[in-house]
């Protein structure tokens, strides 16, 4: 993950609509460079964790459940790659929150805006 692409793409969001709080999983990647950009901004940042299952694996669909359900976003920007991503991809959709997916380096958030916002 590329800590320029996403201050860049967060920083565009912000510019067009003050950003109130970064919702993340706590994980390395995207994750932890939003919750960068967040604190250097003196955003405010809610961490919503994997849970571990009895068996000792780690579940971020439950967290991603908690992010959509407690966390109630606006908007879901996601910089596409890894499974949880994905996963949080389909947990958004199924419950209707504005999706910006960012999925190569050279994506344009202001492009973005107004070409590939769904719900």
């Amino acid at each position: 993950m590329d800590r320029a692409k996403v201050d860049d793409v967060l920083d565009t969001l912000n510019w067009r609509c003050p950003i109130k709080a970064i919702l993340q999983g706590g994980a390395t990647g995207a994750d932890e460079l939003a919750r960068d950009w967040a604190e250097a901004r003196n955003i405010k940042v809610c961490t919503y964790p994997a849970v571990k299952k009895p068996d000792g694996r780690i579940s971020w669909s439950k967290s991603n459940q908690r992010m959509i359900d407690q966390g109630k976003p606006d908007l879901v920007v996601a910089f596409l790659g890894a499974t949880r991503t994905a996963d949080m991809v389909r947990r958004a959709r199924i419950a209707g929150v504005t999706l910006l997916m960012i999925d190569r380096i050279g994506d344009d958030p202001l492009l973005a805006l107004g070409s590939r916002w769904s719900a």
